[in-house]
């Protein structure tokens, strides 16, 4: 049997901290701050279950000194009973002390994962549009634990296994100072594979959470789109796709195995020169009447026994290394920049008028500019439709509003107030938007329509947005009413009822300016005319942008803006318009107006 170098295994892992960044050590450290006095006790124990391994040996040389032969002093039940004792105390302590680690971990990163979230409800939502949700759900899966999971580990593994080697290399320079430095000189050769090895392994682990993101996001596409998967039968695609994944994923997995399985071997490769030679020159010493029976067992046992702990310390490179690379996928998300919340304005009973001034916006990458110039005022009260060709910017001229986007020039006033000077939670509860997007929750009706700001709202209030929303009647025939779960996304639901229910949420939010993004799409003719006319009461009062593809949804509009490639280039009513005979009249005449 061959063992690693004494007190050697330091070297390749203070290599690793080293080759770390102190600034990520160090905030991992500032989350464990608040279990200071639960980590010290924890700590503590796993030190004395490593101290308690150094004992054995120690205890295996008294007794066969002083337990054998006709000068033996020691009672026979002495040596088992400490024996014995030593590994209950130690037994104990390693319970104490994984308790304790396990419950640090688990408050650690429900604290990590609590302050990625809050980072995540602030993203701007521009960080949404330029990437998937698979990397971002990654972090919060993944990522997360493998920050606790393997840094728990590691740290136990480097208190405990780092106790049992000081105390051996100890006991061993106590019995013979010569043999134990004989083994040291081979720290040089383990500390460079080790540094090697290990700079390897924080490139293989970078890799291994970018093929987990892919991963993550693979399936997340999967099941939000099953059913266009189901019906125009992309399973072959879906699943060559995701065997691409997997295939990279395992690729990795299987060269990070490689090589943080290589350093062990390696090192034990080195390390049985100096063993041997050890064990040559012990032997020797004890032949010649140099060394007692007791101190040449007893050393023996105690260079054997460092076999187990330095495995492990020479293998902490692999736990190190992904405990890195994930706390530093952590603490990117919870150092992203958040949305930009300059306002002061506190202004909580807006009128609702409205005026876009020179409004020009591009996106990241896009060549061409998504608005451009754009000049527009609506009075308190008006209704004004946008239409236009897809992609002529009218969806993401409103989004403007609620600042959802920041344009490059230009500005936009409320109330002839700045809408960059007015706090967002003031601004954005002054707006109430139904898109074409509906967005539900894997919860009540209820609780969907009184969402937010709006949860404390009484039943009554909701019953009554229900009712303008053209929906009370089915929500009344529901075995548990108001308290009916509607599925993810309102999966229990028809298009029309979710749309609806979007509405009844916006209605009861009560807001002076209303955006209707394609608000009646989902819904049949009949369906439509229903929550048109509710719609209407609703728009009573209040500034209201309509962006809608139906001519009946815009003709009664007090304002009709026609926008193309980013620009407005026709404003009217729906007869005046007509009479120019320019793009709107064109558009009308298919009956839609794109």
């Amino acid at each position: 049997m061959t063992t690693q170098p004494p007190g050697l295994s330091h070297q390749p892992i203070a290599a690793a901290l080293v080759a770390s960044r102190p600034r990520v050590w160090r905030r991992l450290l500032a989350y464990l701050r608040p279990y200071t006095w639960v980590m010290t006790v924890s700590m503590l124990a796993m030190a004395l279950a490593g101290l308690a391994e150094p004992l054995l040996p120690a205890m295996l040389k008294v007794g066969l000194d002083r337990g054998f032969g006709p000068n033996a002093d020691l009672a026979l039940w002495q040596v088992p009973v400490a024996v014995i004792g030593l590994m209950l105390v130690r037994g104990l302590c390693v319970v104490a002390a994984s308790t304790g680690i396990g419950w640090v971990e688990s408050h650690v990163l429900a604290d990590l994962r609590r302050d990625m979230y809050e980072t995540l409800l602030h993203l701007p939502a521009l960080r949404f549009d330029q990437s998937s949700s698979g990397p971002l759900i990654s972090r919060f899966t993944h990522d997360a634990s493998q920050v606790m999971s393997a840094g728990a580990r590691s740290l136990s593994v480097l208190v405990r296994d780092s106790i049992t080697v000081l105390g051996l290399l100890a006991w061993l320079f106590w019995l013979n100072w010569s043999l134990t430095l004989i083994i040291l000189a081979m720290g040089p050769a383990i500390a460079f594979t080790m540094v090697t090895i290990n700079r390897r392994l924080r490139r293989l682990s970078a890799d291994h959470l970018r093929a987990m993101g892919e991963l993550t996001q693979r399936v997340d596409e999967s099941i939000a789109a099953q059913r266009v998967i189901k019906v125009d039968g992309g399973q072959a695609m879906e699943r060559e796709r995701f065997s691409a994944v997997t295939r990279r994923l395992r690729q990795v997995s299987r060269r990070f195995s490689v090589m943080a399985a290589l350093g062990s071997p390696t090192n034990q490769v080195i390390a049985s020169v100096a063993v041997s030679v050890v064990i040559v020159v012990a032997m020797e010493q004890s032949r010649q009447q140099a060394s007692s029976v007791g101190s040449f067992v007893s050393f023996v046992t105690a260079l054997l026994m460092l076999l187990s702990p330095l495995r492990n310390l020479s293998n902490l490179g692999g736990p190190i290394q992904t405990t890195l690379t994930a706390c530093e996928s952590v603490f990117d998300l919870i150092d992203e920049a958040r949305e930009q919340d300059k306002g002061q304005e506190t202004v909580c009973n807006m009128r609702g008028a409205l005026r876009f001034e020179g409004i020009s916006l591009s996106y990241p990458g896009a060549k061409v500019p998504a608005l451009r110039e754009i000049c527009l005022s609506l009075r308190e009260g008006e209704h004004v439709a946008l239409v236009g060709p897809s992609g002529a910017g009218k969806t993401t001229l409103v989004n403007l509003i609620p600042r959802l986007y920041h344009p490059q020039r230009g500005k936009i006033y409320i109330d002839d107030i700045d809408i960059n000077k007015i706090s967002l939670s003031i601004l954005r509860s002054q707006i109430a938007i139904v898109s074409q997007d509906v967005r539900l929750f894997d919860d009540s009706i209820a609780a969907n329509v009184a969402y937010g700001a709006q949860r404390g709202a009484s039943k009554e209030a909701i019953r009554q947005a229900l009712a303008h929303a053209q929906l009370l009647d089915w929500v009344d025939a529901q075995p548990q009413g108001l308290e009916s779960l509607i599925g993810e996304n309102g999966a229990r639901l028809s298009g029309g009822q979710r749309q609806r229910l979007a509405i009844a949420r916006a209605i009861l939010k009560n807001a002076p300016i209303l955006i209707l993004d394609e608000a009646t799409s989902a819904l049949d003719n009949e369906s439509e005319r229903a929550v048109q006319s509710a719609l209407e009461s609703l728009m009573k009062g209040r500034t209201t942008l309509t962006i809608a593809h139906r001519l009946s949804t815009v003709i009664h509009a007090d304002r009709i803006v026609v926008m193309q490639a980013g620009r407005i280039v026709e404003s009217g009513n729906h007869e005046a318009l007509l009479a120019c005979d320019g793009l709107y009249a064109r558009l009308c005449q298919g009956g839609e107006l794109m």
